[in-house]
């Protein structure tokens, strides 16, 4: 009987371990040429014959493979009803259109029932006395008057919290830096502007990002030749990375396990405790 239980919990680990663990590859590659875009997304988990999922730019279609199993277009955005009436020749069958409410309103009618349906909203309005001008001029405060009493502003004047604030935020950022691995980025652009100066431009910002990414010892191969006199366009790119759910799992467990409660909960309680000091004065 444990043997049995043992063996269930074994295979439920692995099962875990490999949902946690097992890499979702993004592959893509899209040309753009003569106003026509070319291309393949393909979207794989572990292995293609898990689960794969591929969609040509060009065609519009979708084809997908779950555990071997070869998943057709229409499987996946048609009915079985409507595959069948497609491939005999026949037409989809739709209901029709619910009855438009009656129409032929005459426009003297509309502007007669408009005009009943119009209230004078001056006569509405009632005097407001000087005594309510006063007390309303007396009740606004100064922005740093009203945030004074907030225990969320009391917190963040505090030096040392807002401290291990910025750090918590800092870590919890840089965690998400990490979400995915490039394995390839490649990009071929041609563009240009009628303008040439902006033109120029644009071909120094590109400039000086590629240099960054070479002093980051990025293996990102990007090249742009640029076009002057002309508005042009043309560029072929291909961009393949990895990720797993092990690495979104991680800045949600940073966030929740690195955030200063402690202290956080010893300031609100100060500040709670000031503001019914001042109650009772």
């Amino acid at each position: 009987m444990w043997t049995i239980i043992l063996g269930i919990a074994v295979f439920l680990v692995l099962i875990l371990l490999i949902a946690l663990f097992g890499s979702f590859t993004f592959k893509m590659k899209v040309s753009y040429r003569e106003r026509t875009v070319a291309g393949t997304i393909v979207l794989r988990w572990i292995n293609p014959f898990l689960l794969s999922v591929e969609y040509d730019l060009s065609k519009g279609l979708i084809d997908g493979r779950v555990f071997g199993k070869r998943l057709r277009p229409a499987d996946l955005f048609e009915s079985k009803e409507a595959a069948q009436n497609r491939e005999s020749g026949f037409p989809e069958q739709r209901e029709p259109p619910a009855d438009s409410p009656e129409e032929g309103i005459d426009e003297a009618e509309k502007e007669i029932s408009d005009t009943q349906e119009r209230v004078d909203l001056t006569d509405l309005k009632e005097p407001v006395c000087e005594n309510e001008l006063s007390h309303r001029k007396q009740g606004k405060r100064k922005i740093p008057q009203l945030l004074n009493g907030k225990r969320i502003y009391f917190m963040v004047r505090d030096r040392r919290w807002r401290g291990k604030i910025v750090n918590w935020l800092k870590r919890f950022f840089s965690s998400l830096t990490r979400l995915i691995r490039f394995n390839c980025l490649k990009a071929d652009i041609k563009a240009g502007l009628s303008d040439p100066v902006h033109t120029g431009k644009i071909y120094g910002y590109f400039t000086a990002i590629k240099s960054a990414m070479v002093m980051q010892k990025r293996d990102w191969e990007l090249s742009l030749q640029p076009v002057f006199m002309k508005n042009y366009l043309e560029f072929d790119c291909a961009i393949s990375f990895k990720t797993t759910m092990w690495r979104f799992c991680v800045p949600v467990l940073y966030a929740v396990l690195f955030f200063p409660y402690i202290h956080t909960r010893r300031l609100w309680k100060t500040a709670k405790n000031r503001a019914e000091g001042k109650d009772e004065k």
